[in-house]
């Protein structure tokens, strides 16, 4: 079920109907200044995209210090969109950065926020379903940055 579509109106949906349905969660989206109308295409199927950043946007939220998530949306000189969630909290412990793509696994940061520990290995398997890929850094006590990577359509 992929069609092209412009991620940029799929943030938006998501971040709407994100924030309607958690009023003290705040997402701010920015635009780099280098992105054309055509690198904003992917070709996606809309659910799986939307419950990607849906997941992102609320892991986002739980795991900041203000409930805030801020994404970044770019594009590589090779055409690739990077879309970037970023927030500012108690970080992941080094330790837990390669088993957080594992399902069911909750790193210690997480102890005490609710979850199931299936929300990033489910958004790993929909983003390499769309030939793209996810990344984490994250500075404990300060900052984490999940990055997307997905091709531009053409």
């Amino acid at each position: 079920r992929f069609k092209t579509m412009r991620v940029d109106e799929l943030l938006w949906e998501v971040k709407q109907e994100f924030e309607k349905a958690h009023q003290h969660n705040k997402i701010d989206i920015h635009f780099d200044l280098t992105l054309s109308d055509q690198s904003l295409n992917i070709a996606c199927d809309e659910q799986l995209i939307k419950i990607l950043f849906t997941n992102l946007m609320d892991n986002g939220c739980k795991y900041s210090d203000n409930n805030c998530v801020s994404i970044t949306l770019g594009i590589t000189n090779s055409g690739i969109l990077e879309i970037k969630f970023s927030n500012t909290g108690p970080g992941i412990q080094a330790s837990d950065l390669a088993k957080l793509f594992t399902p069911f696994y909750r790193g210690e940061n997480a102890k005490n926020v609710k979850g199931y520990g299936i929300g990033l290995s489910l958004s790993d398997r929909i983003i390499k379903l769309h030939s793209g890929h996810i990344s984490v850094h994250s500075i404990p006590g300060k900052a984490t940055t999940f990055t997307v990577s997905v091709p531009a359509s053409k």
